[in-house]
């Protein structure tokens, strides 16, 4: 790794690490400050009106929309993280594998490449999109003008077969992006083929996937999830003071009508 890209990202993992501090900081801060106003009674006929609304029927039930609403997304974006993760590992999740297209190769239709048009080829997608692919076992399952993800030593190539060649265990591919003028140098074999694409794609979610998949999109998720404990950690600060001084302001209350009924 040359000297300037090592420079670079240890910049970058320090900046974000001060970043990082002066949020921290800035979290505790506030949630004491808030803490120590909420303790001293500055709040206090905002506190009891946040009591009286907690104890409506409409704040209830809004409460636990919002409780289910935020646990289906978070289920959710769990869920799509797990299959991203699987994917990324084992190569397929349920027979199918989900590619990032990092190319316009098969963004649109070449004049030159006549065949598309002739034989109506639309099958297409933009650099950027989730592709999603069909897990091939025989070469039988393939023919001219499919369109395969292959590898290439540590590169995946995305394009359509143009000619078939060959019989058997001895059967290769000539490929073609549709927005090139030149077939591909390499003529891939069953063996090198990922996967056989059959239309699905999800525009522009290979973007996210790709910007995971790099350093700069770990340090991005980890540097978020941080952030979101550290709020959570300063929200609990400050509910742990309004309880305390909610159950304060509610004693005297609570001894008077005891006295009375006494």
């Amino acid at each position: 790794m040359p000297a300037i890209k090592v420079i670079s990202i240890l910049l970058t993992v320090l900046g974000v690490l001060l970043l990082l501090g002066g949020f921290t900081a800035a979290c505790i801060v506030i949630a004491k400050k808030t803490a120590k106003r909420i303790a001293a009674g500055e709040r206090d006929e905002r506190l009891l009106e946040k009591a009286r609304r907690a104890n409506g029927r409409l704040h209830r039930a809004g409460k636990v929309l919002t409780s289910v609403i935020g646990t289906v997304a978070f289920l959710a974006l769990a869920l799509s993280a797990c299959l991203l993760f699987v994917n990324s590992i084992s190569g397929s999740v349920f027979g199918r594998t989900f590619l990032a297209v990092a190319s316009g190769s098969m963004s649109y239709a070449n004049e030159e490449n006549g065949y598309l048009e002739e034989h109506h080829l639309t099958d297409r997608f933009a650099c950027y999109d989730l592709i999603v692919l069909e897990k091939v076992s025989s070469a039988d399952e393939l023919g001219q003008y499919d369109v395969i993800a292959y590898r290439n030593g540590g590169v995946n190539v995305i394009h359509r077969i143009v000619a078939v060649m060959g019989t058997g265990d001895e059967v290769r591919y000539r490929t073609r992006g549709d927005a090139n003028n030149a077939d591909d140098t390499f003529r891939p074999a069953l063996r090198d083929v990922i996967g056989v694409y059959r239309g699905v794609h999800i525009p522009y979610a290979g973007a996210v996937v790709l910007f995971l998949h790099s350093w700069q999109g770990v340090l991005t998720v980890a540097a978020i999830f941080y952030c979101l404990l550290m709020m959570e950690y300063a929200s609990r600060m400050v509910e742990k003071a309004e309880k305390r001084r909610l159950e304060q302001l509610t004693r005297p209350a609570e001894r008077g009508r005891k006295g009375e009924k006494g």
